[in-house]
């Protein structure tokens, strides 16, 4: 028979060696200060950039000297093929050739073939070059940032800064002393849509092919620490390396985990790493709704953020640049996290299992001792790890429930912003402390149950992620070990029985424990946090609740016995405790949340002409089909004729599958020119293949063109401005449909040679894009009120005309 006595909440009369009420009441209320103080120094090293020194010399990175050229290139947008981005180029190719570079222009044309997704993209970029020569180099480091944007930001973070710390880097190193070796600067272009530069540069320059370390920047949003959150395979060298080199770094391999587990490294780092053998990039994520947005502009740049990037970026080029680079720069993956500010702890992957298995033999040795001295069951164990996945998927749905009708009912959350809404951070908070009261809460329902045992049956979970995670993805390794290692003392006075300790001994065991494991998981959870809003906008699901719930329903699990001393062994504490923290913090967004000249509200319209109709369309965010968001005081003008009910994609014509909720209606036709569509040769050769050469003139000088093709007998053979597209079509497998996107050919002629099949002919269509809607005589259009701005769609306040061209 278990004796239960041992555990027993401190109010028992058993327990009164911690003396008054009041007295126990301070415990638990230290407890709750100790855990939240770990939460806030977890979270702060991502989310505070370090202070900045106020008198930089001239061979440091300096903000106060390159604020000017900042200001200078975000004067406009600089979407690929605009003036704004030639006129950024020209400057900053300038201001190196000033400093005494030998300074580059390069244009390159580039045709990727995407046979999967069955796209082309063709792209006209051009890149910004220079190269400090070093005294005896073996081999280049790369210092890259891009300056392209997108239409609806003069993305003075995004990226702005980038392109600029390029410039400033190039600056302070040429300021000091000279290094061992080569230091190429590249400011390239395209990466907003085709990664065009970063891919011309690494396959056509000559350049590309002495890179051997690549250092890459970027942002999304305008706030928070430059974090270290991506790097190539074999990164063990490069990370010990970088380490040592930055001041204050931020880094979690964790995120380089979760970066390359969806797919890419996210940036134009990508392509360097097909030639460089190590690479690293720099972001910062703090105030994401700013991103791709008019927010993100010079006035909302935090300079300390701008700064701790810019310190980062040069310390490791000066760093880099005096290391020998020609042996082998690859080594085993390091696993690192930035623990406190200023502190972060790296070892090797194999250090990584030996936690894990030390985590869990310690679980199981802790277990099989409680079973012996009869403070657990084996009944209780196996019943707290059959129900812990369930209560945590539970946990889940309900927050994400309730966070999709929030979404519904709120007009607000309906509107197209990347982050989803400015109170992102209000929200992510109030749904991890929802998700760990529902977990909680499903604890409290299994009276009969020791909340002991509940608990090691959850740590048996986390000792089997970490096991798991240190031997395939060991970035993420310490999210699991850790905090079952620094549990394991709590599991362990609980089992041998606290009549045996002091209770004040208890209450700092399970102080430090509880502390120790929100201080690991914390930042992962405020990584996914941050992060969640976008992946809502793209996945259509409720993720701003989902993507932070395990982990927080996780450590509920885990510190069960810490829940318990703080709530009296009163089990329904701690849930309502939980759920009316999260409804407090939702209401309070609620009743406080609203657009104004800080938090502009988003909204677009587009113009869409074909030869047959003209059309407006304007559209909010997916949310169940919703629209109550899309007619205000600003797109009430496009919709005089009425609002019909329709769908529209964010992302273009060609991306229609993940259409939105949106309103059309009729519109006057703009008097724009039309391209020409010219068959320069229309023949049958020897063997019978009709061979047909096009020529596609603009009609206005539009920086993004898109062409579809539609052969009902099928493409054997498709080139575009002498390019074979021989990836997406050939004779034993020839395509009925293809589509090519034109990014920075404007106003150019399109050279199209086509090879027939049978005797079916072609179809022709044609999507011109301007980033502006038209000026229409009959209907002048109202700007938008200062507390509003653009929607970051790719189709915000653009005109869209397209045209068709039938070869019979």
């Amino acid at each position: 028979m278990i004796d239960k006595t041992v555990h027993e909440p401190l109010d028992s009369a058993e327990h009164s060696t911690t003396g008054t009420r009041a007295a126990r009441m301070a415990a638990r209320v230290g407890i709750l200060a100790l855990i939240l103080l770990a939460v806030v120094i977890g979270v702060r090293p991502l989310s505070i950039p370090p202070p900045m020194d106020q008198a930089p010399a001239p061979q440091d990175f300096s903000v106060a000297r390159a604020l000017g050229d900042l200001e200078t290139i975000t004067a406009e947008t600089r979407a690929m093929g605009t003036p704004g981005l030639a006129a950024a180029q020209a400057y900053l190719a300038d201001q190196l050739t000033a400093l005494g570079f030998e300074t580059q222009i390069s244009e390159n044309l580039s045709v990727e073939q995407h046979a999967e997704a069955g796209v082309v993209t063709v792209a006209q970029s051009h890149n910004v070059l220079a190269r400090l020569p070093g005294t005896d180099s073996t081999g280049a480091v790369l210092v890259a940032g891009h300056l392209d944007s997108v239409h609806t930001t003069t993305a003075a973070s995004d990226c702005g800064g980038c392109s600029v710390g390029v410039l400033e880097t190039a600056r302070a190193l040429r300021a000091g002393p000279p290094l061992r070796n080569d230091v190429i600067f590249l400011i390239e272009d395209g990466e907003e849509t085709t990664r065009a530069g970063a891919l011309s540069f690494v396959l056509e320059h000559p350049w590309a092919q002495d890179v051997r370390v690549a250092l890459n920047q970027e942002a999304m949003g305008s706030k928070g620490a430059s974090l270290l959150y991506v790097t190539g395979p074999q990164n063990g060298w490069l990370m010990r390396q970088a380490l040592r080199a930055m001041p204050r770094p931020v880094a979690y391999s964790f995120a380089n985990d979760l970066v390359w587990g969806t797919g890419t490294g996210g940036s134009d780092l990508d392509q360097y790493l097909m030639t460089a053998p190590v690479g690293l990039g720099l972001v910062y994520v703090g105030n994401v709704p700013a991103y791709h947005s008019m927010q993100d502009n010079v006035a909302n740049l935090d300079l300390r953020t701008w700064q701790h990037q810019g310190d980062n970026i040069l310390t490791m080029a000066r760093h880099f640049g005096n290391l020998p680079l020609d042996g082998t720069l690859t080594a085993p993956d390091l696993v690192y996290f930035t623990l406190v500010e200023g502190v972060t702890v790296q070892y090797a992957a194999w250090v990584g299992i030996v936690l894990a298995l030390l985590a869990a033999v310690g679980l199981i040795v802790l277990a099989v001792i409680g079973l012996r001295r009869k403070a657990l069951s084996g009944r209780g164990i196996l019943f707290g790890v059959l129900v812990f996945l369930p209560l945590m998927l539970a946990a889940m749905a309900l927050s994400g429930a309730l966070w999709y009708a929030i979404r519904l009912l709120d007009p607000r959350l309906q509107v197209f912003l990347i982050g989803i809404s400015y109170d992102r951070p209000w929200y992510t908070l109030a749904f991890v402390a929802l998700s760990a009261g529902l977990m909680t809460a499903g604890y409290a329902l299994f009276k009969r149950t020791l909340w002991l045992e509940l608990s090691v049956g959850a740590a048996a979970w986390w000792a089997l992620l970490a096991l798991l995670t240190a031997w395939r993805v060991p970035g993420s390794g310490p999210l699991f070990a850790w905090p079952v290692l620094a549990a394991l003392p709590l599991l362990a006075v609980a089992v041998f029985g606290r009549r045996s300790s002091p209770g004040w001994a208890y209450i700092a065991v399970a102080a430090v424990a509880a502390a120790g494991a929100a201080l690991i998981v914390s930042p992962a959870i405020n990584f996914l946090g941050i992060f969640s809003g976008r992946a809502e906008l793209i996945m259509g699901l409720p993720v701003i609740a989902l993507l932070p719930a395990p982990l927080a329903a996780m450590l509920a699990g885990l510190l069960l016995p810490v829940t318990d001393e703080v709530g009296g062994g009163r089990r329904w504490v701690a849930p309502a405790a939980l759920a009316a923290l999260a409804a407090v913090l939702l209401a309070g967004v609620a009743l406080t949340a609203d657009f104004n000249l800080e938090r502009p509200k988003p909204n677009m319209a587009a113009y869409v002409m074909d030869e047959n109709e003209a059309a407006w369309y304007t559209l909010g965010g997916q949310v169940g089909n919703q629209r109550a968001s899309l007619l205000d005081e600003w797109t009430e003008q496009f919709f005089s004729q009425g609002a019909e009910e329709t769908s529209f994609s964010p992302w273009g014509v060609y991306y229609m599958d993940s259409a939105y909720p949106a309103y059309r209606s009729p519109a006057p036709r703009a008097d724009l020119p039309a391209p020409q569509f010219e068959v320069i040769s229309d023949q049958r050769d020897a063997a019978g293949v009709r061979r047909v050469q096009l020529r596609v003139s603009a009609g206005a000088e539009a920086p993004m063109r898109v062409l579809r093709l539609e052969a009902a007998s099928g493409l054997d053979e498709v080139r575009i401005l002498g390019e074979s597209l021989a990836e997406m079509t050939h004779v034993d497998a020839p395509a009925q449909t293809l589509w090519i996107e034109i990014y920075g050919l404007t106003g150019e002629e399109i050279a199209l040679d086509l090879a027939l099949r049978g005797e079916g002919g072609v179809t022709l269509m044609m999507e011109e894009r301007l980033f502006s809607l038209p000026e229409l005589a009959d209907m002048p259009i109202t700007p938008r009120p200062d507390w509003m701005m653009p929607s970051p769609t790719f189709v915000s306040d653009m005109t869209l005309a397209r045209y068709t061209f039938t070869l019979p």
